[in-house]
């Protein structure tokens, strides 16, 4: 009996041990994927748990997403453009796509699209957190006028005639109101969608891409609620 009790201790202590030194990777998501699509967070979160370590996490907007994970106040950014790798050294691409072929363009009010097509220097507005927008201008060589924190105050300004022309993410402007915008011109700029790691997590790299391989090699769209 005494034998038998042992036994059950010692099993408990380790169970107990293992439980409390379980990796814990801080994971921030935008708080707009948190609104258009959460299932992606507890996709990513299933994800995290299958490799044997505890998710914690933490919404806020984009701009302050990208600034706790460049300054190393968090160990992993839910989703980001493949070309953030190269605007961060800390920054590890988890390599394989949640999402291919994601499109930015230039999109202008329905009923402006003539008017703005004819001007010479339009007023164009994006994100200050919207990377793909900065590619999508110097590509097309559209310059930027002013930056907005959130996607409705861009909105604002187009409705308002303070501003012609809005640089957004396709999936953005379709979530938020399609029926408004069309684009400007047949100009976009492609890439594909990643979740990235920090560098002290670099251990995780192949065990977190077989899993995003098994849970997303069948997607075809962004992940959504």
């Amino acid at each position: 009996m005494n034998k038998l009790l042992l036994i059950v201790t010692l099993n408990l202590t380790l169970f107990v041990s293992t439980s409390l030194s379980k990796e814990v990777v801080s994971i921030v998501f935008s708080e707009r994927v948190n609104n258009i699509a959460y299932s992606y967070i507890d996709k990513v979160k299933e994800i995290y748990r299958n490799v044997g370590v505890e998710p914690l996490i933490k919404i806020y907007p984009e701009s302050r997403s990208v600034y706790l994970f460049n300054n190393s106040k968090v160990d992993s950014l839910g989703i980001k453009i493949e070309e953030f790798e190269t605007k961060n050294t800390n920054a590890i691409k988890v390599n394989f796509p949640i999402y291919k072929d994601f499109k930015f363009k230039a999109f202008v009010l329905k009923e402006d699209l003539k008017r703005v097509q004819d001007l010479k220097n339009p007023f164009v507005v994006t994100s200050s957190a919207c990377l793909g927008c900065l590619e999508y201008s110097k590509l097309h060589n559209l310059k930027i006028s002013s930056y907005f924190k959130k996607l409705g105050t861009g909105v604002k300004l187009l409705k308002l005639r303070r501003a012609d022309i809005i640089i957004a993410s396709e999936f953005t402007i379709k979530s938020y109101s399609n029926k408004f915008f069309v684009p400007l011109n047949s100009n976009e700029f492609t890439t594909n969608l990643y979740h990235f790691i920090s560098k002290k997590k670099s251990h995780l790299k192949g065990k977190l891409e077989e899993e995003f391989r098994l849970a997303f090699s069948k997607s075809t769209s962004v992940p959504n609620k």
